[in-house]
C-alpha cells in the first residue's frame, strides 16, 4: 500500500515539476470564469511542491525496500542460527545414546534403548 502511495506521489511530483501549467489547469483553472494564466510565483511554488512530493515518494519507496531487505536478512539469520543448533542437539543426543547402548552390550536387549536409537538414527 505504501509503495502505491509513494508511486502516486512520484507521478504527481513529476507532473508538478515538469509541467506546472498542466497542474494549474487541473487544479485551479476551473475556479475562474475568464482565462487567467498562472503567475511566476505560482509556477515556482508548484515546482517546489513537486520537488517535495518527488522526494517524499522516493524516500517512501527506498525505506520500504530497505525494510523488506532488513526483514529478509533477519529471517535468513534466524534460519541459519537455528539449523546448526538443532543439528548439534540431535547429533549429541544420538552420540550419547550410541555410547550408552554399545558400552553395555547386555542393555541392547532392552527394547527401550533400541527404540530410542532407531528413532534418532
Amino acid at each position: 500500500m505504501y509503495v502505491v502511495l509513494s508511486m502516486v506521489l512520484i507521478i504527481v511530483g513529476g507532473v508538478m515539476i515538469g509541467n506546472p501549467r498542466l497542474f494549474y489547469d487541473i487544479t485551479e483553472s476551473w475556479k475562474h470564469n475568464r482565462s487567467v494564466e498562472p503567475s511566476d510565483w505560482y509556477l515556482f511554488h508548484t515546482r517546489l511542491g513537486g520537488v517535495f512530493f518527488l522526494v517524499v515518494g522516493v524516500v517512501g519507496v527506498v525505506i520500504r525496500f530497505f525494510f523488506l531487505l532488513m526483514v529478509f536478512r533477519e529471517e535468513k539469520k534466524a534460519a541459519n542460527a537455528e539449523t546448526p543448533s538443532v543439528f548439534a542437539a540431535s547429533f549429541c543426543c544420538g552420540a550419547i545414546l550410541f555410547r550408552k547402548v554399545f558400552s553395555n552390550p547386555h542393555k541392547i536387549q532392552d527394547k527401550r534403548y533400541l527404540h530410542i536409537l532407531h528413532g534418532v538414527l
